[in-house]
């Protein structure tokens, strides 16, 4: 063991100078602050003790219909607002997290080109150690992330906190080490996932023998181990809108997207719409609508909403994938595709039309040389809440250090160039809501 120890500052050094020149850059003209973010009042810091799992303690479960959660744990002793507060903004401001060399998080404004460097002390780091554990997580409609964080020779911890991370709680303390069994470097302990209502966090750990973990955001809880298998979208009976369901053996959990969950107990209380969820972001920001790619029509686009009409995209492209799927808050859907002709087939499509209301292959500007195109892949794009911006980020192949986020100014339909270059180790990134 202690010839482990003294091995790892070693690889810490060698992966400093590896990673050296891989960080974003930051060529700011001026340093300013980051538009004032109002606290979220579903994230509150409290004294209580920090719950804990005991693997040896079995997880009853209730047969209450109204009430199939009961284990969950406190870290509040009092009820929280369960309505974020959303920040106004001056510009379009995007948030980048890179955790190949540490805790690295800035956002950049697209308008004016102002960098940030956004300070972790509040989720307990000071500095960016490499190898530490990292993931974070954007919430889906608000500005909120979830972070895992374990340091070498610390236990792994979950925090809720704002986009800025100006406030922030600790919501898992893991003492007992069944998440922290990654030994990769960088480590990678957990995937954290936002389900589309933003009001509850998935937390799934690598080591496939450790059950996952669900928190609830609102009332700053959670539950393990979280056993359901949620991949199906329904039209609840309940509220007669889209719901999340849910199974665990004969059990059928309905998650309502205002958070409300019950047991159905027959067939007869949902109507099934599509099963194979690829990623919660296919859901639109209000939950009316969700959007699919079916493995029998891989070029085409499907949206079925709440009141159970159904609309069907048919795109020039070999296939498209669901997994790139995000909304705007005016009804439209990115999504990425793949052409031999053209590998760069992005869309914005309007839901309720079904017309393309923008695509990468008429952009002004956007004209990658073929060598360019060969060494270059934007597998990954985020568009801003408005529909105003995009954001694609390179993957190259050639210099697999050298990547880049590309700004799309879609009013305009011009390509205005790179905004940021983020090296090796660009975990994800995502506009302010």
């Amino acid at each position: 063991m202690r010839q482990i120890r003294l091995i790892k500052p070693f690889i810490a050094i060698f992966s400093i100078i590896l990673l050296i020149g891989c960080e974003p850059e930051e060529t700011p003209p001026t340093q300013v602050g980051i538009p004032a973010v109002s606290p979220l009042s579903t994230l509150r810091p409290t004294a209580t003790e920090i719950p804990r799992i005991n693997p040896a303690t079995p997880t009853p479960k209730s047969t209450s219909v109204d009430g199939p959660m009961p284990t969950l744990h406190a870290t509040s002793t009092t009820m929280p607002s369960t309505t974020p507060t959303s920040a106004s903004l001056e510009g379009e401001r995007l948030f980048m997290f890179v955790s190949a060399v540490g805790f690295s998080y800035r956002s950049v404004d697209v308008l004016t080109g102002d960098y940030n460097v956004i300070s972790s002390t509040t989720i307990g780091t000071s500095e960016a150690i490499p190898g530490t554990a990292l993931e974070l997580a954007f919430a889906n409609h608000t500005n909120q992330v979830a972070v895992w964080v374990r340091e070498w020779d610390e236990i792994g911890r979950l925090w809720l906190a704002d986009t800025a991370l100006e406030e922030a709680t600790l919501i898992f303390e893991d003492t007992d080490n069944l998440f922290s069994t990654d030994n990769n470097f960088p480590p990678q302990d957990v995937s954290i996932e936002w389900f589309a209502n933003d009001k509850y966090v998935l937390v799934t750990p690598n080591n496939q023998e450790v059950e996952p973990l669900l928190v609830n955001v609102s009332t700053l809880t959670y539950e393990y181990p979280w056993l359901w298998d949620c991949n199906t979208i329904i039209t609840s009976s309940k509220s007669q809108e889209l719901a999340l369901f849910c199974t665990q053996g004969s059990q059928r959990l309905v998650v309502e997207w205002n958070g409300e969950t019950w047991l159905a107990e027959n067939e007869t209380e949902y109507t099934v719409q599509w099963q194979g969820i690829t990623t919660m972001s296919q859901w639109s920001l209000s939950g009316s609508h969700f959007a699919y790619v079916a493995e029998e029509s891989p070029d085409t686009l499907e949206i079925i909403s709440s009141s159970e009409e159904s609309l069907s995209i048919e795109l020039d492209v070999d296939r498209l994938y669901a997994e790139t799927i995000r909304w705007t808050s005016t009804g439209q859907v990115l999504i990425r595709g793949f052409k031999e002709e053209w590998p760069y087939s992005w869309f914005l499509i309007d839901s309720n039309s079904g017309t393309i209301t923008w695509s990468l292959a008429t952009t002004q500007e956007f004209n990658l040389s073929v060598q360019t195109q060969n060494d270059i892949r934007l597998l990954n794009g985020e568009v801003s809440t408005s529909g105003d911006y995009l954001v694609l980020a390179t993957n190259r192949i050639d210099i697999p250090s050298g990547n880049e986020l590309y700004l799309i100014n879609v009013k305009d339909n011009v390509f205005e160039g790179t905004i940021a270059n983020t090296g090796h180790g660009l975990s994800n990134f995502a506009w302010m809501r």
